[in-house]
């Protein structure tokens, strides 16, 4: 009986190891994965829908109501749905059942979001996803924030050569029901 125990454990143990490394491969080939920014829909200010706004005439006064009450108060929430185009130069796949992220600029958080789907990301292919991002207009449009951003503009336009951005991707991701306890960080300068 004890060795029946002995040989169960030691085969669990073998496959929470195998799985262990399966996850720890997944998330190096997301980390070398590219990631393109191709347009953004759904934006929302206060939970005010501008998709459809062609004009400033065309927001009721209920809605202009919302965003500035929302902006006195210092809760400025932004909401958009970004369409990201990824691809994965490896020659494994890369699949994240959800993916929890933060950005960072010049160590200032700047938009965090949560994606649900699962994300499959084939050997040298690219997929497209949907992930969903929430800004704090009031933390952007404080302080040094935004100086940040206008460099980190210069800097993607190439015309600021004296000082680089530094972006920070944090990643929470979830990969065959496992969540990373804190964050992977993945640091840029541009």
């Amino acid at each position: 009986m004890r060795k029946i125990l002995l040989k169960m454990t030691l085969i669990c143990l073998m496959l929470t190891t195998l799985c262990a490394c399966t996850v720890v491969e997944q998330v190096k080939t997301l980390a070398n994965c590219n990631f393109q920014l191709v347009g953004i829909s759904d934006f929302q200010i206060a939970g005010v829908s501008l998709d459809k706004i062609s004009n400033l005439s065309q927001i009721n006064i209920l809605d202009v109501t919302k965003i500035i009450g929302a902006i006195s108060n210092k809760t400025a929430q932004v909401s958009f749905d970004a369409q990201v185009n990824i691809t994965n130069p490896g020659l494994s796949s890369a699949t994240v059942n959800r993916l929890a992220w933060k950005l960072f600029l010049d160590g200032t958080e700047m938009i965090e979001g949560v994606h649900n789907q699962q994300i499959i990301v084939n050997p040298k292919e690219t997929t497209s996803a949907k992930i969903r991002a929430n800004v704090d207009a009031i933390k952007v449009l404080n302080g040094n924030s935004i100086e940040s951003v206008y460099n980190l503009y210069q800097n993607i336009t190439g015309k600021n050569t004296q000082k680089q951005s530094k972006v920070a991707l944090k990643l929470k991701p979830t990969i065959n029901n496992y969540t990373f306890p804190s964050y992977v960080t993945v640091n840029a300068n541009i």
